[in-house]
């Protein structure tokens, strides 16, 4: 109702189109009375359009009678039926309840704890864009999760995440950035592709144009190409790009971090 005017005859009607089985509309009461709008705030209303909302089958009322469960607004607290709605509204494809729902497996908060099924419901959010579940999934594969510990995936999903400005995917990155560098340097062309991603852009770590290149450059001349065509194309471009368009006191300086860095993994062997 943002941008028009609410009168008592508007909203009588819309509480009409509610009771006759209108999910969407109680769903947007409870929205109205939860923050206020034209309307005193009123939580215990909200409550009750939510609820009415989510028996009738509406998805996002569903989600939000979850999270006043989970919060105890106008209600007991109860994170088991938190769960169920989140799950009611997550089983009809919305993204947020499948985050919601993902969080609740990942702490054993209104469900049995577990964590391959917080995994299954952190990608369907991740999926559809949810920012904080592509994270959250990746820090499962960073830490082996429920899932097998995978560094070069949980960077992919961590760089997605840090590209729209998440902390917590930038401060993953800089934990791991070293091991991750390892991987690259043992010949993983998918590892060398992020790390010329992320000293492109500065995500986590300061930003790096001879960086830029010494990963670049590794993952096209020093790795067996990846399994997947697209992947072995973006290295191609990229690798072309930034040969044609850095400086080349950049190139330079990358080929001389490149060499150091053998240097010291040959010590260390």
């Amino acid at each position: 109702m943002t941008g028009q005017h609410l009168t008592e005859d508007k909203l009588a009607k819309m509480m009409e189109r509610a009771e006759s089985g209108d999910g969407g509309t109680a769903c947007r009461l409870g929205d109205i009375y939860r923050e206020g709008e034209q309307v005193a705030q009123d939580w215990k209303a909200a409550f009750r359009w939510y609820h009415l909302g989510a028996t009738q089958g509406d998805a996002e009322a569903q989600n939000n009678l979850g999270t006043m469960y989970q919060n105890g607004l106008s209600c007991e607290a109860d994170s088991t039926l938190a769960a169920h709605w989140y799950r009611q509204s997550a089983e009809q494809g919305n993204a947020t309840a499948q985050y919601n729902l993902a969080k609740r497996y990942q702490n054993g908060d209104g469900v049995e704890l577990d964590l391959a099924e917080a995994a299954r419901w952190f990608a369907a959010a991740g999926e559809q864009g949810e920012l904080e579940a592509i994270c959250d999934l990746g820090t499962m594969l960073r830490l082996g999760h429920g899932m097998p510990r995978d560094l070069v995936a949980a960077a992919a999903l961590h760089i997605l995440a840090a590209k729209q400005g998440d902390g917590v995917a930038m401060g993953n990155i800089a934990d791991y950035r070293e091991e991750l560098q390892d991987i690259g340097l043992s010949g993983n062309a998918i590892a060398a592709k992020h790390l010329c991603e992320i000293y492109n852009l500065g995500l986590g770590v300061e930003k790096s144009m001879p960086l830029t290149w010494t990963w670049v450059r590794w993952a096209k001349e020093c790795c067996l190409p990846p399994n997947d065509a697209e992947d072995v194309a973006e290295i191609a471009a990229s690798y072309a790009f930034y040969k044609d368009c850095l400086d080349p006191d950049d190139r330079k300086e990358g080929d001389r971090v490149l060499k150091e860095l053998e240097k010291s993994r040959s010590r260390n062997a």
